[in-house]
């Protein structure tokens, strides 16, 4: 990113009339949809509508850490028993996700419809939208336990329930409902009895509320309030109140002790103190849902600025006294401590700032901006990120590269240089241009990337690529010098420090693969000498696909580490006959490597009903399915199946986990889906992905010294320590603390690579 903005958490307080904005952390990149709190972190989310998922970002009052994406369309999303929920809604089929461990966990859920609004009642979670359940007799109300659900005191079919609240222990509910003759403003709550719902907003004031929806229920002083037909309402025994006619409407509101602050459809701010109502002139533009953490308040904006820096895209409120601070983080080629037109800034790079016991890392790209209160702030651990400059370190030698300092309502302009080290390091990388997969009969393209991070260097560079028996070498865009057998070669004259080369290599698939073969290149720098000979090669591994039969059976993962416990299987089909079919049987026999104790039914298109039988086979039933044939209606006629199942977490690096599924049509023979493949193999430095969020010192480190490791507190997930030819050396389990130690003995001296869910990080060990 080329604008980084950060900001330390405050105690902050609630003096209204002196509002002040500031904008938490680093930001998210997302414009948020929803928001939900457990009281000690803040979630937003929103749907990419270009990777079609939904991302969600946490809070935990510091930080900002982006959670696994969501593939469903969500409606709805909320927190229960310290633990986020996503209720999401696709082609009718309303589905339960809950984040647990790390991950999204599909609950073996569904109902018919969507749920919108949900509230925690007597120690349950109630859900409300527009669903129904047959099986539960459950109409647009269910409770939840955590673990059960049930149907609860439901509404009428036709009614729509948008948002759900309670108040001094009763709970209300309001939307868009209907009851024939009776002129409601669609909010009930329940008696206190408990077993019935009352209808307290009969419309006696005026007509004009009739056929309207409720989106929005708050309390204040003990009345409670709605906003309906542009009136600010308060529901008073069985009528609507108008207080203030002709507002904005509002979108989401928190209590703040004597007032409630609010958001409105002209994406404004304001406050309502019981009586008046307060617009906020100076908060920043789009403003959207509005959260509350302790004594925080929390609001999501879009299209923000703050001293004329776009910030994205959620503030808190009552920051007072603060400044910003900017520079340029630059390669001081010249080695004159000053920024110079033409020096490399398209580097990222990290540095940590702290103020008494408050301690912040971050990382920009070409500029940095800090928005902080005033203050001075001791700068350290000045790196770069990036593996083409990681021979660049700070320099030292150069004024301002310790500490910085704030002045309130002022921009302070500070540069950050660096200088290489002058280590000398080749190394290069492959990467495909289709996502991992090639195409059967097609030509697909290579990336070959040959960089160098050290110093200059000015001998010839000769790279040799190995395809393998089921590609055929078409064309390179440069640098090619001929091809012996299935070796590729080619040479650079040279390369500048921190300098990369890209070579486009074409390739045809040959017809001959077999659909889902796995086919490798690899690479190497050819009579290299250098400070770092793990990067002088590099594989990719791909899979063969083709347009094929649509009854298929898939894993979510294809390669795995050692230690795999459990695997999700997706199994499709589709009639591709010439008439309905009446009833669809899926046969599921398993290998001895599952356990069927571990079976998690997850989700399927139609109703079936489900038999294990002699302990290991799955047999999926879809009685009256009613499944038309792909050419009376394509889209129709297609079925699924998902389930997760246990695996031998013993199986070592080498073995395949293969299975496959018969599907039976009617009185049809069985039509045998593909074999479903997943290999345990070791995981090389090609596959461990970017830099992980770990400090570790010392590194380089000795095998009888203590290696320290500091992350974020709260991080308790598992770390793998590998040789830098793969293979497996120890494991490593995280605290929550935000330091531990990790020992280093046994190990011989080398490169090693600590890999985390997040990312890894290169450790070189001696003796």
């Amino acid at each position: 990113m080329k604008n980084l903005f950060l900001l330390l958490s405050l105690c902050l307080s609630l003096h209204i009339s002196a509002q002040v904005f500031g904008p938490v952390g680093t930001g998210v990149p997302i414009t948020p949809q929803q928001s939900a709190t457990d009281g000690q972190n803040l979630y937003y989310g929103a749907w990419d509508y270009v990777n079609w998922e939904f991302d969600v970002f946490k809070w935990n009052g510091f930080s900002w850490s982006p959670l696994p994406s969501l593939n469903d369309y969500p409606w709805h999303i909320t927190t229960y028993q310290g633990e986020l929920y996503a209720f999401t809604y696709v082609n009718t089929v309303g589905n339960i996700h809950r984040f647990r461990n790390g991950a999204w966990q599909s609950l073996a859920y569904q109902v018919n419809g969507a749920v919108s609004a949900s509230a925690e009642y007597n120690g349950n979670l109630i859900l409300g939208g527009q669903f129904q359940d047959q099986n539960l007799g459950a109409v647009n109300l269910l409770s939840f336990d955590g673990t059960n659900f049930s149907a609860f005191h439901p509404t009428r079919a036709t009614d729509s329930i948008y948002v759900m609240e309670v108040f001094q222990n009763e709970l209300w509910i309001g939307g868009n409902f209907y009851h024939g003759s009776i002129d409601t403003a669609s909010v009930m709550k329940l008696n206190p009895s408990g077993n019935q719902w009352e209808y307290p907003a009969v419309h006696r004031y005026s007509t004009n509320f009739h056929g309207l929806y409720i989106n929005n229920l708050f309390s204040l002083n003990g009345k409670v309030y709605t906003n309906t037909s542009g009136n600010l309402c308060e529901i008073r025994n069985d009528s609507l109140v108008p207080v203030i006619a002709n507002t904005n409407g509002i979108i989401d509101h928190v209590n703040a002790g004597n007032v409630v602050i609010f958001t409105d459809y002209t994406s404004s701010l304001g406050s309502f103190d019981g009586s008046t109502i307060n617009n906020y002139n100076n908060s920043p533009q789009g403003a959207r849902l509005l959260d509350k953490m302790g004594s925080t308040i929390y609001g999501s904006f879009s299209g923000t600025s703050i001293l004329n820096y776009p910030f994205n895209h959620v503030y808190q409120f009552d920051i007072n006294n603060w400044g910003v601070a900017q520079g340029t983080i630059y390669w001081d080629q010249n080695q004159n401590c000053g920024y110079n037109q033409g020096e490399p800034i398209d580097f990222s790079a990290g540095f940590s700032y702290a103020s008494g016991s408050g301690s912040q890392t971050v990382g920009a790209k070409g500029n940095y901006h800090l928005i902080l209160p005033s203050g001075t702030y001791s700068l350290s651990g000045l790196q770069s990120l990036e593996p083409l400059y990681k021979y660049l370190k700070p320099a030292t030698a150069c004024p301002g590269q310790s500490s910085l300092n704030i002045n309130s309502g002022q921009v302070t302009s500070q540069d950050i240089a660096f200088e290489h080290d002058g280590t000398a390091d080749r190394g290069l990388r492959l990467n495909s241009a289709s996502w991992g997969r090639l195409r059967q009969g097609f030509n697909e393209r290579i990336y070959l990337s040959i960089e160098n991070p050290g110093s200059d260097y000015n001998s010839p560079i000769n790279v040799a690529v190995n395809l393998p028996s089921g590609l055929s070498h078409l064309s390179s865009s440069a640098h090619f010098t001929g091809q012996s057998a299935n070796t590729l070669n080619y040479q650079l004259s040279g390369l500048n420090a921190c300098e990369k080369v890209q070579i486009i290599i074409n390739v045809n698939v040959s017809l001959s693969n077999a659909i889902n073969d796995t086919l490798c290149l690899s690479a190497q720098i050819l009579n290299n000498s250098d400070a770092d000979l793990s990067n002088d090669q590099s594989s990719l591994c791909m899979r063969v696909v083709a347009s094929y039969d649509p009854n298929d059976k898939t894993p979510n993962v294809g390669e795995s580490e050692p230690g795999l416990s459990s695997l999700d299987y997706h199994i499709r089909f589709q009639n591709t006959g010439t008439d309905t079919a009446y009833k669809v049987v899926v046969v599921d026999s398993l290998e001895s490597y599952f356990n069927p104790s571990q079976l998690e039914l997850k989700s399927a298109s139609h109703d079936y009903s489900f038999e294990l039988k002699d302990g290991h086979i799955l047999v999926w039933t879809f009685d009256n399915i009613l499944l038309v044939d792909s050419n009376t209606n394509e889209a129709q006629s297609h079925g699924y199946i998902t389930f997760n199942i246990g695996v031998d977490g013993s199986l070592p690096i080498g073995a395949q986990i293969k299975n496959d599924a018969d599907i039976y049509f009617d009185f049809q023979a069985p039509i045998h889906t593909n074999e479903a493949v997943t290999t345990i193999r070791v995981i090389g430095i090609d596959d461990l992905g970017s830099a992980a969020p770990y400090q570790l010192y010392p590194n380089p480190a000795h095998s009888s010294e203590k290696l320290f490791i500091e992350y974020e507190e709260g991080n308790t997930e598992s770390l793998k320590l590998y040789s830098s030819g793969g293979q497996l050396h120890k494991n490593y389990k995280l605290s929550g603390a935000g330091r531990d130690v990790l020992s280093l003995s046994g190990l011989a001296e080398g490169m090693y690579i600590l890999k985390g869910k997040n990312g890894h990080i290169r450790i070189q060990v001696s003796h």
